[in-house]
């Protein structure tokens, strides 16, 4: 999926965009550099320790000109989470809550219960409660 994304995204009318990914600098750019490092030349802005921003430069085979695409954290902007922008701004599909800590190599393959609270952050025990009866059951 994250494949066919950027891919889809490296065409000679997206030249120089900016891409912008929420949390970005502290948790999905570890999704992307793998990638992004095979299909060229990589030059990062670094912040505290995080990536807050990545250029891709790369060629283009059939034309042999460069051409580069800007991921930026939109969380430099916005200053919030998904979950409470949608709700400030009355989305109507709002964002589900995610363990972000709780995925890692080791267990990116897991079945089973809905993960422990700790896992979770910024939410209460009643949100937590609702999340569990609403997955533990499937």
């Amino acid at each position: 999926m994250i494949k066919i994304a950027i891919t889809n995204l490296m065409k000679v009318k997206f030249n120089g965009y900016n891409i912008y990914l929420h949390n970005f600098a502290k948790f999905n750019s570890i999704f992307l550099l793998n990638f992004l490092n095979k299909l060229g030349q990589i030059n990062l802005t670094i912040n505290t320790g995080r990536i807050i921003s990545l250029t891709l430069s790369y060629n283009k085979k059939d034309n042999n000109k460069s051409y580069s695409l800007h991921f930026k954290d939109s969380i430099q902007l916005l200053l919030t989470s998904f979950r409470k922008l949608a709700k400030t701004f009355n989305v109507d599909t709002q964002k589900d809550i995610f363990s972000h800590t709780f995925v890692n190599k080791d267990n990116s393959e897991y079945i089973g219960g809905v993960p422990s609270m700790d896992y979770f952050t910024d939410l209460t025990y009643y949100e937590y409660k609702a999340y569990c009866s609403k997955y533990d059951n499937n």
